[in-house]
């Protein structure tokens, strides 16, 4: 049987995170929650999530912590100018560069970005005491 708060902490386990900083505000576990409901519907509403719960959204997020992405941009006889402005414009985006190789006049670019994640935002310590008390009177639904 599924249960989430098992995942989430797993997930935060597997990932190396420190489960609790000093750094982290002192947040309650049902107002961590209310935040990730709020994410997981800002998720729903932007088109970024089929996930029919918050709980399967909450644990794919967190799979997503830590992944890349990647993309592969071809420029046909780009010169300095125009490759700075693209590598701008990708910038903008939060792309990376990690190699480019030249074939002739032309460029080949390979960029890399972290996956987008909405949980990386809440304190990871206070989330997983949220997590570990869904389902139960701790918190949660």
């Amino acid at each position: 049987m599924f249960k989430p708060a098992a995942a989430m902490t797993l997930a935060a386990v597997c990932f190396g995170a420190p489960l609790v900083t000093a750094q982290e505000p002192e947040t309650s576990e049902n107002g961590i929650w209310d935040q990730v409901v709020a994410l997981y519907e800002q998720a729903k509403d932007a088109g970024e999530t089929a996930a029919e719960d918050v709980y399967e959204w909450a644990r794919e997020d967190l799979e997503a912590i830590g992944d890349w992405e990647y993309k592969i941009e071809y420029l046909a006889n780009a010169n300095h100018i125009a490759l700075e402005k693209k590598l701008n414009e990708l910038g903008t985006e939060r792309w990376e560069v990690i190699w480019i190789d030249r074939q002739g006049p032309n460029l080949i670019v390979t960029l890399k970005r972290p996956s987008r994640t909405w949980l990386n935002k809440l304190p990871l310590g206070q989330l997983i005491k949220a997590a570990a008390g869904a389902g139960t009177d701790g918190g949660g639904e």
